[in-house]
């Protein structure tokens, strides 16, 4: 990693362009069997059709989409894996970086000094959502690793390197 240049992650493509053809694999055959059959549950293949249309339409997207996900640089990071990102997030507003297991992914959980600072910034669902979650105790900001084109450590080790540099500081003990 250079010392300057910021670190890029964009989304996992081929990973993407396989799951959006193989839900189209499951489109096409759900209006094989509309199309098809003459019985009265072929309407039940319209839920695929619907289920796994949406499915092929966000991977197509990941697959067709040029700018990055995560940008982590100098001043902060910018976090767009998800509807729900923070989006933009300077080093000092963050307390403590780690990645961790949920579920069936990895995740890097950013903690922050001032959680109220980033809600006041956010508008509408993403705003409520992160209040609720640190009202609840959990981290307040979640990056979505799983579809970025980088391990989770890769990425926790770009982020920590920058928040170091930047000054970065843990929380204070309790």
């Amino acid at each position: 990693m250079s010392a300057t240049a910021p670190v890029e992650y964009g989304p996992k493509r081929v990973r993407s362009a396989l799951l959006a053809g193989l839900a189209a694999f499951f489109v096409a055959n759900g209006l094989l069997i509309l199309t098809a059959s003459d019985s009265s549950s072929a309407w039940l293949a319209v839920v695929p059709v619907v289920l796994f249309g949406l499915v092929a339409v966000v991977m197509l997207r990941r697959v067709m989409r040029r700018e990055p996900y995560l940008v982590v640089d100098k001043q902060g990071f910018d976090d767009r894996t998800t509807p729900f990102s923070v989006g933009r997030v300077s080093w000092s507003e963050v307390s403590s970086i780690e990645a961790e297991r949920a579920g069936f992914q990895w995740v890097v959980r950013v903690g922050v000094h001032d959680v109220g600072v980033i809600v006041a910034r956010l508008e509408g669902l993403r705003g409520r959502g992160l209040e609720r979650a640190a009202r609840n105790g959990h981290p307040p900001l979640v990056v979505g690793v799983s579809i970025l084109a980088a391990t989770p450590h890769e990425v926790v080790e770009a982020m920590q390197l920058w928040w170091k540099r930047a000054g970065g500081r843990p929380a204070p003990s309790a």
